[in-house]
């Protein structure tokens, strides 16, 4: 008979593996409280990692934050696609329209992963992430029928200290609509980001204009690559202060999906120092 031999580092591993796998499951749209979205961001955290999981009944799958939601650490992912019914378009929102708008609150703050969300109303920001967030599939500043809604201050906002960020992914199954807020992607003090394969300014079809004020505002940032984004409608489609090292390509600028014209104000704005002045 074969012996099986058991390592302290198998053990470990196991450990590791099952709690990763741990799920948390979002049963109602309460702000707090068991079966809340905020609870099992809690209890995933306190878990050291998990996926928080949507099955809330009955429509509407609104939640209404009356504050900002805890810090999703970076183990942690945030999956409206496991609503049952999900068929590639948002069927869970989260509205910021009861946060009062005194201070800094975003209504998601995440390390981790979020997807699969219509995310609104938020005065300061949609997704505030940090690290090496990843943000796909989401809808930012429309609605769940992937239209107008009241936008957001800003739709996603990377804060420093920050690095490996993606917003969007490889296909635009993966990608986040983000229309109709001030800014629709902003970071500061940020490096190699990835922003691909995105509408900025437009609806769910990329046929009509849901103009962000700034689709892409990017500020003192290195190693940055976008592409194969449709960024039109905008009032600047991108906005660069103190970047290097960027790269630019295969996006629909001032177009839709289908080529049709939905111009930006300003397609692209970039500003760099003044250098200074020579020393005497």
């Amino acid at each position: 008979m074969s012996k099986v031999r058991v390592t302290a580092a198998t053990v470990v591993f196991l450990v590791a593996v099952c709690a990763s796998a741990a799920t948390f499951t979002v049963t109602n749209t309460s702000d707090s409280g068991p079966g809340s979205l905020r609870q099992a961001i809690v209890d995933a955290n306190a878990a050291a990692g998990g996926t928080v999981a949507f099955s809330i009944p009955s429509s509407p799958r609104t939640i209404t934050l009356l504050s900002g939601l805890p810090e999703a650490s970076a183990t942690v992912i945030i999956d409206g696609t496991t609503q049952p019914g999900y068929l590639g378009s948002p069927l869970i929102e989260i509205r910021g329209s009861g946060i009062p708008n005194t201070g800094f609150q975003a209504c998601i703050r995440t390390r981790g992963t979020v997807r699969g969300l219509a995310i609104n109303r938020c005065q300061f920001a949609a997704i505030e992430g940090f690290g090496a967030p990843v943000i796909s599939a989401n809808y930012i500043g429309i609605s769940l029928l992937g239209g107008f809604a009241t936008g957001n201050g800003t739709g996603i906002r990377l804060g420093s200290p920050g690095s490996g960020a993606i917003i969007g992914g490889s296909t635009f199954a993966d990608g986040n609509v983000i229309s109709n807020n001030t800014a629709g992607v902003a970071s500061d003090l940020v490096s190699n980001i990835l922003i691909s394969h995105n509408k900025i300014g437009t609806d769910a079809s990329g046929s009509f204009s849901i103009g962000n004020g700034t689709g892409l505002f990017l500020n003192d940032a290195t190693n940055i690559t976008i592409t194969s984004n449709v960024i039109s409608g905008n009032s600047i489609g991108i906005r660069t202060m103190l970047v290097s090292n960027m790269t630019i390509k295969n996006n629909a600028i001032g177009t839709g999906t289908t080529g049709s014209s939905i111009s930006n104000g300003t397609g692209s704005r970039c500003s760099q120092p003044t250098p200074p002045p020579s020393a005497t």
